[in-house]
């Protein structure tokens, strides 16, 4: 059957990940608030794995979002050693 979509199309193969917007309150961003990692990860749904991000604060998980609650999610700029 293959990886899910967001995987394959929107979801670059180990790309860091700089924030995430959750939604009209909501934005973590690596740096800020304490925020230490945000990660992708995904969990296995009726049909499918669910993509999902999670926040880190240090080794504490700050919180975890599904895909349908992320509005946008921004990467770190690729560079020449990446």
């Amino acid at each position: 059957m293959g990886e899910p979509y967001i995987d394959e199309q929107c979801w670059p193969h180990g790309a860091e990940i700089a924030s995430a917007w959750i939604d009209d309150s909501t934005t973590h961003r690596v740096g800020t608030d304490g925020v230490t990692r945000i990660e992708r990860t995904q969990k296995g749904g009726m049909h499918c794995n669910i993509p999902y991000v999670r926040v880190w604060k240090g080794d504490v998980l700050h919180s975890e979002h599904c895909q349908h609650e992320i509005q946008a999610v921004y990467f770190v700029e690729p560079t020449d050693d990446h």
